[in-house]
């Protein structure tokens, strides 16, 4: 398997650089999304000096259902990226494991974040496989909650 680089990006500049790769590479047109504040992260992953995706979180933050075993300081997952012509490589399952690792080097003892149902279903079976409880939400997505003290 490939093995990805990571570069960490911090504050407004950083999160706009994360998502302009999706608006340069014409995936889907969006604006740069709210800037959160200060424990807003976001990490692009290259491979070979080409970015091929990246993934973007907060400590705390969001609302988030206490009852499912988020706990402690958590880290909150925005989203995960990865650009079409590199998916089906695990790189996404590399990026998801370095923002697991990131989120336990701050501390944080439990990562939420929520699936949406329509477009990734490869997303579900990678938070399984990295040891999420996954359940239902409401509507049209998914949670993950994995617990960092293991």
């Amino acid at each position: 398997m490939k093995k990805l680089d990571f570069r960490i990006t911090e504050g407004r500049e950083g999160i706009a650089a994360a998502y302009n790769i999706i608006r340069s590479y014409g995936s889907f047109n969006m604006d740069s999304p709210f800037f959160d504040g200060d424990d807003r992260f976001s990490v692009i992953a290259s491979l070979n000096e080409k970015d091929v995706g990246f993934w973007d979180g907060m400590i705390g933050g969001e609302d988030v259902p206490f009852d499912f075993g988020v706990g402690g300081p958590f880290f909150y997952s925005k989203m995960i990226y990865v650009l079409e012509d590199f998916r089906r490589e695990g790189f996404g399952s590399q990026i998801k494991y370095n923002q697991l690792e990131f989120a336990k080097s701050v501390g944080c003892e439990s990562l939420y974040c929520r699936v949406e149902k329509s477009a990734h279903r490869d997303s579900l079976s990678i938070q399984k496989r990295l040891g999420a409880r996954v359940r239902r939400g409401g509507g049209e997505y998914f949670e993950c909650c994995f617990d960092l003290k293991k």
